[in-house]
């Protein structure tokens, strides 16, 4: 081991999102290819900036257990406040793979039908 694989990483990189939106999907439960269960759905977020309206929707997953039962109870339209992280993951599209982001939650809560 070098030197410098055995210092402590301080770059102080984070990965860590916040989302307050709209459930734009009827959520759904599924089994990954790797047996996790998960609830996915889109959340749409809108904010204001000085020019124009921002809209945008973001695919979310959801595996911890009492998240995810507590997501399949979510309606389209429900307001939902989400915490987690950003992840890039690949989908094999024929001889490639095509590249995604999605969300993935932590922690999700509604907060107003």
């Amino acid at each position: 081991m070098t030197a410098a694989a055995a210092e402590p990483v301080t770059s102080g990189h984070r990965n860590e999102v916040y989302l307050v939106g709209e459930v734009i999907t009827v959520p759904d439960e599924r089994t990954f290819a790797d047996g996790r269960d998960v609830v996915t759905f889109r959340l749409d977020v809108r904010t204001e900036s000085e020019s124009r309206p921002i809209r945008d929707s973001f695919d979310v997953t959801v595996a911890n257990a009492r998240s995810r039962k507590a997501a399949l109870t979510w309606d389209v339209g429900d307001t939902v406040e989400i915490e987690g992280v950003v992840r890039r993951r690949f989908h094999r599209v024929g001889a490639g793979s095509r590249a995604f982001v999605v969300i993935e939650a932590t922690r999700a809560k509604r907060l107003r039908r």
